[in-house]
């Protein structure tokens, strides 16, 4: 029988306590890395393990733990949370029959934004051609270019050794990184429809559409431009079209922040720091 492992990254919060249960029921053992400054997380369960990361190396270095982890153990699957990501307890065994159908070497489901329950954008391989998708009208499983972390589902057999996430960039584009890495050496990435997740998008309210703009903090903007600053550097030769589709992209968000948002001001600001400041 397969082991699965679940991981859920935490930041100076323990929203992820409103959701344990069914994390419990979905895993047979649960690995919560504690990016906290001061540990928080409560390890006082027989299927709990807590790793006090500090934040070294943000959102990645946290999963390259998470990774190290279940390959010293021999785990089979390790299924990737977020604090806020809510789930059903059939989640991981239906991503995990999909998974071996399909053979990917990680799986993610269809998305729904938790506040305005809004299917989520993503990005599926059309013939080799980046395709957004909200999966309204399709029912399946299907190629992508990549699956965000949260709700993924990881086949710790097929991650070479020396196939990690990248620590440079920190929080963003870390999934879309490791994806990229994935497909380089011919693995599957998949998303499927069989199941369902509540996951927050773009930190919106309940009333917003699809073309209201992503809301953070000037300092998120800051380090969201800077990962994308280094994510095209570094796969701009060798996946051009993705690269080029992705800056699209993010040049339509920024679009709309600037033309609908209040804080179009700080963004600008923290966006043009974040894109040329090499520090």
């Amino acid at each position: 029988m397969n082991s699965v492992f679940g991981c859920i990254v935490i930041y100076e919060s323990q929203e992820y306590q409103d959701n344990l249960d069914n994390l419990l029921a979905a895993v047979d053992h649960l690995l919560i890395i504690d990016n906290s400054e001061q540990l928080i997380a409560d390890s006082h369960h027989e299927k709990i393990t807590v790793i006090h990361n500090q934040n070294r190396g943000g959102i990645a270095g946290a999963l390259n733990r998470a990774l190290a982890f279940c390959k010293q153990q021999q785990v089979d699957f390790l299924f990737l949370l977020d604090q806020d990501s809510i789930i059903t307890p059939n989640i991981v065994a239906v991503l995990e029959q999909e998974m071996e159908i399909s053979g990917a070497a990680v799986i993610g489901p269809k998305y729904l934004n938790s506040a305005t329950k809004k299917p989520g954008m993503v990005i599926l391989d059309n013939h080799g051609r980046p395709s957004p998708d909200r999966l309204t009208d399709k029912q399946g499983t299907f190629p992508a270019w990549f699956v965000i972390n949260s709700g993924s589902l990881i086949d710790i057999r097929r991650i070479d050794d020396d196939l990690i996430y990248d620590e440079k960039l920190y929080v963003d584009s870390v999934d879309i990184d490791f994806c990229l890495q994935l497909r380089q050496r011919n693995k599957k990435v998949m998303v499927t429809t069989q199941v369902e997740m509540l996951h927050g998008i773009g930190n919106k309210d309940s009333n917003a559409s699809h073309l209201t703009p992503t809301n953070y903090s000037a300092f998120r903007y800051q380090i969201l431009a800077r990962s994308k600053r280094l994510l095209w550097r570094k796969w701009f030769t060798k996946n051009t079209l993705y690269i080029l589709f992705d800056m699209a992209i993010w040049l339509l968000d920024a679009a709309r922040v600037i033309a609908f948002s209040k804080n179009r001001l700080p963004f600008i600001k923290s966006t043009v720091k974040g894109l040329f400041n090499n520090e």
